[in-house]
């Protein structure tokens, strides 16, 4: 692919674009989260989406045990 001066300028500004939009996002994000900005809040979205998926499992397991007692029972 060869870029003429027009592509390269264009590929320029998009660069900024996308610059200037990582710097907005980072700004809010240390709103939010002063020292950590967009890591600290990843970091806590991860540890809310853990502590969901072992309640699910603890929840389906104990459907299981449920179900495997009343089983035996019969």
């Amino acid at each position: 692919m060869c870029l003429d001066s027009y592509g390269m300028l264009q590929l320029v500004v998009i660069l900024i674009c996308d610059a200037a939009e990582c710097t907005s996002i980072e700004a809010s994000s240390r709103a939010v989260h002063p020292v950590h900005g967009r890591a600290g809040i990843i970091s806590q979205l991860q540890q809310h989406q853990t502590i969901d998926a072992q309640s699910e499992l603890v929840s389906y397991s104990s459907l299981q045990l449920t179900a495997a007692s009343a089983n035996t029972r019969k």
